[in-house]
């Protein structure tokens, strides 16, 4: 008997978990709704692990989710804020977290702010203050004494 090649052995798995695949999805009908869904969580969860790269935004989430720009951009209309909020709002999420914790302490707002692609310090100040209600600095040294 001849072992097959390694990589005969790929294309029979591939093989195998495409046919598993498609006796499963027959025997499971998502409907429409649970389908956006699960895209619209796949994107969030796309955008939280990608906010450090400056080139985030809706061309590279619709190519890399392998759908159109315009179902991205619907998918995330219910969400009020749209895709630019959404990373916004992650950003600052990001910026703030940073800020209170005790190991980026040695960092300045600015350089904070850089690691989440922020750069422009007026921004940040207003943005900042409009989502959380007081400046960066102010939240850093508040966060400094409740630690």
């Amino acid at each position: 008997m001849t072992v097959p090649a390694p990589a005969a052995w790929n294309h029979l798995a591939t093989a195998g978990e495409a046919l598993l695949a498609s006796v499963v999805l027959q025997a499971y009908k998502p409907s429409t709704g649970d389908m956006a869904e699960f895209l619209r969580h796949e994107i969030e969860s796309y955008v939280d692990r990608n906010l450090q790269d400056p080139n985030l935004g809706l061309k590279q989430i619709a190519s890399s989710h392998h759908v159109s720009v315009r179902t991205v951009q619907r998918l995330l209309a219910g969400s009020g804020t749209g895709l630019t909020g959404l990373i916004r709002k992650s950003r600052l999420q990001s910026v703030r977290r940073d800020l209170a914790d005790h190991r980026t302490a040695h960092l300045t707002i600015a350089e904070v702010a850089a690691r989440w692609c922020i750069h422009d310090a007026q921004w940040l100040a207003k943005a900042f203050k409009s989502e959380f209600g007081m400046g960066p600095s102010e939240f850093r040294k508040s966060s400094a004494t409740e630690t």
